[in-house]
């Protein structure tokens, strides 16, 4: 599942994107602020976890993987 959308709307998103998610299957996440990256790193990793973090010009990506 691929998301590059703001942080906030990722974090109304939360339960869709983890359902969307298949077993063993992986979730992109970008357009994330670095201000904002803790806040949804923390929510996403308590069922997913961060393989990869990518930082460019202050917008992060995280991609997190379903065990």
């Amino acid at each position: 599942v691929i998301a590059n959308i703001l942080a906030h709307i990722l974090l109304q998103l939360h339960d869709e994107l983890l359902n969307a998610t298949s077993s063993a299957g992986m979730l992109l996440l970008s357009g994330i602020g670095i201000k904002d990256e803790a806040e949804l790193t923390e929510a996403f990793t308590q069922h997913l976890s961060l393989i990869e973090r990518r930082e460019q010009e202050g917008w992060v990506a995280l991609l997190l993987a379903k065990p």
